[in-house]
């Protein structure tokens, strides 16, 4: 429980992390 959860978390700060980068 909350493995999907962590995973959608985890995506969307590499995604900002990726925004800021770029």
């Amino acid at each position: 429980a909350g493995g999907r959860a962590a995973g959608r978390a985890a995506g969307r700060a590499a995604g900002r992390a990726g925004a800021l980068l770029v």
